[in-house]
């Protein structure tokens, strides 16, 4: 065997990164760390891509290697020519404090040991004694009297990463665990917690956000609160705060009192009984408020910073879809949300070499994200891509359904469980800086010189004209970005900025030759970009999260012909109903959740937007499936929903009976995600249909209407509530009956799914015998429905209590669907 060629290590250094490179003894046969041959020619030339570097050695000091200078037009870069250190692939062990060069023994854990959240087990071995919220850490704190610190956050959120590290100070931890009973919290796993301390913390101070701190007497009543602080201030605030509470404890009880008091009278819930309250008008004002804030130039609404809202999407699609509008106000409705969702396609909130969505944009064009992935944007906008692509057949619609679903599938699924991950890190280490320090956004920036070191010519010069790359970069460029992200200087966040036919144009080739080269660029920076040290993944899996993410892929996976949608949603559909489930409760017929998983179900109880979600889910797998125990199973959520939340005519943020939550709020704004109620109502409104229940459509037109004066205040503040809005006040439910299985009816099927029905339109799927079916039990009105689904294979359109005749035909039934 002849002996292997010792190898030179080699590294090309530009003011914002370093790519390391490899070559043999001999110098003939090099490769770099993007796997681009390359050539050094010469002990002082280098060849990299046509390029041509020229070499300077520098003697280093005693023991350290020989380094050689490259010179560049544009760059200086440094190597060196000793044996590689092998020392990164040894196994690090900890020696510092041990015995005989023995690991130090691990300290004890606190009370965050045995939690699901890795948030909260992240800072188990913290020398600040941290309780989870519940009774052991109330019980201590008034055994003690001491007050209590409450701190909420959660894993992907930056600032909540560099508050943990104020907490791991020795001194700060030792006045907390002398003054303070002290409590951290997950938002994702307690939303009930988080909403009231952080409302608390808005009206004392004006703001909001997380990491959230927070101290409580031992009742819980929050006197002092604020978001991020400083490790300085926070020193100090501990300290004040402790004497504070020695010295003049009754006024610091009695001030957190009144504003307790204030915000539980400005949260109560006063449901407008009278139905009239309500009326069409109400639809017309909400859609007057969407076109005052639409942004004309960039899509979206509002001002910077700017985030997608995907529930007014919905809204503006079920206008466009609404017989009671004229043409222009559907057009214009339709207009609004593509021209919203193709600019945020093509900025820099969309993850244009992996796929998916980011956070939100910090400015108002969507060109500067914040660069955490959030499991419900991935959902919901993929469901907006998805109902925009089924109306309009625009192939870049589905293209961008595609590529988040599969980003979803590749990157926040467990692949055993078929659990889906809530969330991924903004931060990581930035490969190529020396100074090795977590940046945001550092794993999908890139530096001009490191494209054309992985795709060459002429792909270089179609990707950087394709995503706005620049040499000195466009952050840098971006004053948005430049404040926000100044340890990305010199690197770009990939936009679109010029069509294919422009490109094509401008380098003088087809343009289906440059969509080519593209496709195959796109794949080479990806295969890159997994190189990278990775941001981290919270592998908790938080129920509603997951819901969502079910009926995009599975709805997806039925429109778009795609079967491995299908088995995502239903996998994932079945770990919730079968590892889950907390307990059921067969007198009433109810199935309690548990709010988050993580290999196990956690302890904590699903709260009322995880019941929403989740019966709209077991809804959407019933529909696609024609299986009858995801609709049963989406009952069973029902009556449990109803047991635990029901207040009011809506959904409390709170479970009934827990004492401990000192705000109880029915919400009344579609954020980020829609409110329980809004959602609950869809799902009246189906299930009405579905199981031939009044009740719930009569339940349903009293929660709209309590909403009456929510929508007075504010047209478009509950925009996914007004889905439901039109069948509701003009009393027509509507809905599809398919008879047959998935196989004897599968034309048919593939009809419904082709189109982009109203989401207030359900579809009863029903056997050929339908008295063995565990669905007959349930009284549907229309008794000819039971003699004709055992005779026929066929489908039919149901607008209130009128049935149109029964059909086979693939062409009668299109155009029937597309009347609805």
């Amino acid at each position: 065997m002849s002996p292997r060629h010792p190898r030179l290590r080699y590294e090309a250094m530009s003011p914002c990164f370093v790519v390391p490179f490899v070559a043999n003894a001999r110098g003939q046969e090099y490769r770099s760390a993007a796997h681009i041959p390359s050539k050094l020619s010469s002990r002082n030339q280098l060849e990299l891509n046509g390029s041509t570097f020229r070499l300077r050695f520098i003697r280093g000091r005693s023991k350290k290697p020989d380094r050689v200078r490259f010179f560049s037009p544009t760059a200086s870069f440094t190597s060196s020519n000793s044996a590689p250190d092998k020392s990164h692939l040894r196994e690090s062990k900890a020696t510092d404090g041990g015995i005989d060069g023995k690991p130090p023994p691990r300290p004890t854990p606190n009370h965050l040991i045995f939690e699901t959240s890795r948030y909260l087990v992240d800072s188990a071995y913290d020398e600040v004694r941290w309780y989870p919220w519940g009774n052991e850490a109330f019980q201590a704190a008034r055994a003690t009297q001491k007050p209590i610190l409450l701190s909420t956050g959660f894993l992907s959120c930056h600032m909540c990463d560099v508050m943990s590290s104020h907490f791991r100070d020795a001194d700060i931890a030792e006045v907390l665990n002398e003054k303070f009973v002290c409590i951290k919290v997950d938002r994702e796993e307690r939303p009930d917690v988080d909403s009231v301390y952080n409302s608390f913390v808005q009206a004392v101070t004006g703001r909001t956000g997380w990491p959230l701190t927070c101290f409580l007497t031992p009742k819980l009543v929050p006197f002092v609160g604020t978001t991020y602080l400083p490790k300085d201030r926070l020193k100090n605030a501990v300290t004040s705060i402790a004497e504070r509470w020695v010295n003049s404890r009754e006024q610091v009880e009695s001030d957190g009192k009144k504003v307790i008091d204030a915000l539980r009278d400005l949260f109560a819930f006063k449901p407008v009984n009278s139905q009239e309250e309500f009326s069409l008008n109400t639809i017309n004002q909400a859609f007057n408020t969407a076109v005052t804030s639409f942004d004309v130039e960039n899509g979206g609404f509002g001002s910077a910073p700017k985030f997608p809202r995907p529930s007014v999407f919905e809204f503006l699609l079920s206008v466009h879809q609404s017989s009671y509008f004229d043409d222009r106000i559907r057009s214009e409705s339709l207009d609004m949300v593509l021209d919203s969702l193709l600019n945020i396609a093509a900025g820099g909130i969309h993850d244009h070499v992996g796929g998916g969505f980011f956070r939100y944009s910090l400015d108002a064009s969507w060109q500067v994200p914040h660069f955490e992935k959030i499991l419900s944007d991935q959902a919901q906008l993929a469901m907006s891509f998805l109902q925009s692509f089924l109306l309009t057949g625009d192939e870049r619609l589905r293209q961008v359904v595609c590529k988040t679903l599969d980003f979803v599938m590749r990157e926040m699924r467990d692949s055993e469980s078929g659990a889906l991950y809530s969330a991924i890190h903004a931060d990581s280490q930035p490969l190529y800086d020396v100074t090795k320090k977590a940046a945001e956004g550092a794993f999908y920036t890139f530096s001009s010189f490191e494209l054309m070191l992985i795709l060459g010519e002429p792909a270089n010069t179609i990707f950087q004209k394709r995503f706005g790359i620049t040499a000195a970069g466009n952050v840098s460029e971006s004053a948005v970005a430049n404040a926000e992200y100044s340890g990305l200087e010199g690197l770009n966040i990939l936009r679109i900025s010029s069509s294919m036919s422009q490109i094509a144009d401008e380098v003088g080739l087809p343009e289906e030759q440059v969509e080519s080269i593209l496709a195959e660029s796109l794949t080479k920076v990806l295969e890159e970009r997994q190189r990278r040290p990775r941001p981290r993944t919270d592998d908790l899996s938080i129920t509603c999260w997951m819901a969502l993410t079910i009926s995009a892929f599975v709805r997806a996976g039925a429109s778009l012909r795609r079967p491995d949608y299908i088995d995502v949603a239903l996998t994932a559909a079945n770990l919730i109903r079968e590892r889950m489930v907390l307990r059921v409760d067969c007198e009433r017929d109810a199935a309690y959740l548990c709010r988050a998983y993580r290999g196990k179900p956690g302890k904590i109880e699903a709260f009322a937007e995880d019941y929403a979600y989740g019966i709209q889910a077991f809804l959407d797998c019933y529909e696609v499936t024609g299986d009858s125990d995801y609709l049963l199973f989406a009952r069973q959520l029902q009556n449990a929903l109803d047991a635990q939340f029901w207040e009011n005519e809506g959904y409390s943020n709170a479970m009934k009976g827990d004492n401990e939550i000192l705000l109880r709020r029915t919400e009344n704004y579609d954020g980020a995600e829609p409110a329980a109620s809004s959602v609950a109502v869809l799902n009246f409104v189906r299930m009405s249909s579905l199981f031939g229940d009044q009740e719930l459509w009569s339940r349903a037109k009293r929660v709209l209407s309590s909403f009456s004066t929510t929508f007075e205040s504010s047209p478009l503040s509950m925009p996914f509530l007004l889905v439901s809005a039109y069948p509701l006040i003009t009393d027509h439910p509507q809905k599809v009956v398919v008879v047959g299985s998935n196989n004897e009816v599968s034309s048919l099927l593939r009809a419904c799914w082709s189109r982009c029905l109203p989401r207030h339109v359900s579809m009863l799927r029903l056997p050929l015998q339908l008295h063995s079916h565990p669905l007959s039990k349930y009284s549907f009105k229309r008794k000819s429905l039971t003699s004709m689904s055992s005779e026929h294979k066929t489908a039919f359109v149901c607008t209130g209590d009128v049935c149109l005749e029964p059909t086979a035909d693939l062409g009668r039934f299109l155009a029937e669907l597309d009347e609805l």
